[in-house]
């Protein structure tokens, strides 16, 4: 949840690749995807902080993509398709 509620705001994500994390964060599309090493968040967190462009340009997309694949409007609108389906 931390990260979906992170991209309703408008936040870039740095996260491992595990589990359904790659599912939700685009790599350098929406966030990051890195190894789980220091070094590798340390050099993430360089790379947004030092490129102002590329960090709005992750927050726009991650806000984007939460208002189309998350918003609570979206999720009704697939378990009622998914009800209707039902036998």
């Amino acid at each position: 949840m931390a990260i979906i509620e992170a991209m309703s705001l408008g936040l870039p994500v740095i996260a491992t690749p595990v589990g359904g994390v790659p599912e939700a964060v685009a790599h350098e599309k929406s966030g990051l995807l890195v190894s789980r090493t220091l070094e590798a968040l340390i050099q993430a967190l360089r790379r947004l902080a030092g490129n102002q462009k590329f960090l709005e340009t992750l927050s726009h997309q991650a806000r984007q993509d939460f208002e189309e694949r998350y918003e609570i409007s979206k999720i009704v609108s697939s378990y009622h398709a998914v009800y209707l389906q039902a036998p």
